[in-house]
This record gives C-alpha cells, sequence and structure tokens, in this order.
C-alpha cells in the first residue's frame, strides 16, 4: 500500500508595500453610445423604462447631444404587423421652432412582400420635427 504524502504549505510574501491613492476609471459619464450593443442597450432600458422617462418641454430641456427616444406607427419588419415602433436619436439642433435629430440605428425598411434591400438607404438619418409634434406624440428623454 502507498503511504500518503504529506502536503506543504507554500507561503507568498507579496510584501507590505502601500500602493497609495488608487483612482479607477470608468471612462466618460457623458459618452455617447458608440456601438451597436449600445443602441441595443438604450433601446431596452427605454422600453422597460417608458412611463417612467421623464417627457421633452420645450427647447430648455434638449440640447444638442441629448439622446431622445420617440414612438411612431410603423411595420415591425419581423412580424410584418403595424405598431408602435422605438425610434432612439440624439438631437443635433434644437430652436423655437423645430428639433432635428440623427436616428441612431438605419430603420429596416419593409414590405408586404418582405424587406427591402436598398442600397440607398442610409444609415443614420436626420430628422426634423415641429414642437408641436413632440410635445403631442410619445416622445422621452433618454440621456
Amino acid at each position: 500500500m502507498h503511504g500518503r504524502k504529506k502536503k506543504h504549505k507554500m507561503r507568498i510574501d507579496y510584501g507590505k508595500e502601500e500602493c497609495g491613492d488608487i483612482t479607477l476609471d470608468y471612462g466618460d459619464e457623458t459618452a455617447q453610445p458608440t456601438s451597436e450593443m449600445d443602441v441595443d442597450r438604450l433601446e431596452s432600458t427605454a422600453e422597460k423604462n417608458w412611463t417612467t422617462l421623464e417627457r421633452p418641454v420645450r427647447e430648455n430641456q434638449l440640447a444638442p447631444g441629448t439622446i431622445v427616444g420617440y414612438k411612431t406607427l410603423g411595420i415591425n419588419p419581423v412580424t410584418y404587423t403595424p405598431e408602435q415602433l422605438l425610434t432612439v436619436g440624439k438631437v443635433e439642433s434644437c430652436d423655437s421652432d423645430t428639433v432635428v435629430v440623427r436616428t441612431l440605428r438605419e430603420r429596416e425598411q419593409v414590405s408586404f412582400s418582405g424587406p427591402v434591400d436598398d442600397d440607398s438607404v442610409a444609415v443614420q438619418e436626420e430628422e426634423r420635427h415641429t414642437w408641436a409634434e413632440i410635445e403631442t406624440a410619445d416622445w422621452r428623454i433618454l440621456t
């Protein structure tokens, strides 16, 4: 029969140096989403918290760079049924009459015969909206 081997404890000395103050960098708090995943996260959070998000009221709340979301009636590209679809965009400019928003995701064009493959569709669309439209439609401030 084999005898049991005795376990040896190994000690590692990490030293007793003081590191001083350590600052952890979590990035810029005001950084805007740049990747597809960030837009997915924004859309998901907006959908979950839609009723609790703040509605914009005139130009004093919307500054260039603000991320907004709004729902409009459209055709769902997955189910081909009409429903309220969320659009997420970044405010490019804002004045007393209009707000210019650049969408953060390309809208998939659909027809009742299926998706439309059109190379001329821009990745981001710039849209103009009047304040009357914004105040009566379903808009929210996301950031």
